[in-house]
């Protein structure tokens, strides 16, 4: 288990938020904080999982270069499961770097893209 330094950026339309965050890295697997959600990112060699939990929802993630994927999006207070499609235009995952393209789709209408940045840093 090592502690790690979080640089993360989202960008969406015109939108961008970069965020700076404190976890720990086990093996394959990033857990941290995002303010009131705790995110969990599994790394494999070609696929990324990710998972999203507040209290209020749940949403989980799988990004695969060049596929099509079902995002479980829970709304835990109305007992309500939503599935989305994700297209993962493009994955990198390389030394202490994520980046992931990907469209988000409900049924056939996009409702946004994003371009996800995500860098650590081991912390000695």
């Amino acid at each position: 288990m090592s502690k790690i330094k979080i640089n993360s950026t989202l960008k969406m339309n015109d939108e961008v938020i970069e965020k700076k965050f404190m976890g720990i890295i086990i093996d394959n697997k990033i857990t941290y904080k995002e303010d009131l959600i705790s995110v969990t990112i599994l790394l494999n060699n070609d696929k990324i999982k990710m998972r999203r939990d507040t209290e209020e929802y749940c949403i989980n993630f799988e990004f695969l270069n060049n596929k099509k994927t079902t995002c479980v999006y829970n709304v835990k207070k109305q007992n309500m499961i939503i599935y989305l499609k994700v297209k993962t235009n493009s994955l990198v995952i390389k030394d202490n770097l994520i980046i992931v393209d990907y469209d988000l789709y409900q049924q056939s209408e996009i409702i946004d893209k994003f371009i996800f940045k995500f860098e650590y840093e081991v912390i000695k």
